[in-house]
């Protein structure tokens, strides 16, 4: 398993983030004030 944070400057800031995430299946992907969580199986 692989775990990513991918901090977020504050003008990107924002729940809709990730809607232009290349998000395949197998990634699970969370939006938390600040950053992005990023995990792999």
């Amino acid at each position: 398993m692989r775990t990513d944070v991918m901090f977020l400057w504050e003008k990107f800031d924002d729940p809709k983030i990730i809607e232009h995430l290349q998000i395949n299946v197998v990634d699970n992907v969370k939006y938390i004030s600040g950053a992005v969580l990023w995990n792999v199986e």
